[in-house]
């Protein structure tokens, strides 16, 4: 299968991301963004490297927090027809999964420790 055969949300999972979702300096891919759905706020951030056999993700870091450098989290490595088939056969869900998260301000629910 060819990268182009994948659209344009695969080609950015592939590496290929736009100029407004990749960090230039490090040559990395946003992967996740903020919940508020604005991609620059507090985006999360990999270098992904295709090869033909596998897709691999690294050196994840927060351009907002420098100071954090490379967070030690991964690399991981998939296998990537699998890669690929999960690309062309997105899980829609029905509703947003944080419609249910309560507010900022509300109380926390953890119960105090003595």
């Amino acid at each position: 299968m060819a990268e182009s055969d994948l659209g344009d949300a695969a080609s950015h999972f592939l590496g290929n991301a736009t100029p407004g979702l990749r960090h230039a300096p490090t040559d990395a891919t946003a992967v996740l963004g903020c919940p508020c759905g604005i991609w620059d706020c507090w985006p999360l951030f990999t270098r992904i490297t295709a090869t033909p056999e596998t897709v691999t993700w690294s050196a994840f870091h927060q351009p907002h927090r420098p100071a954090w450098g490379e967070l030690a989290i991964g690399p991981f490595a998939f296998p990537r027809p699998v890669y690929e088939n999960a690309l062309t056969h997105v899980a829609h869900l029905a509703e947003d999964p944080l419609k249910t998260l309560p507010p900022p301000d509300a109380p926390s629910r953890v119960a105090a420790t003595a």
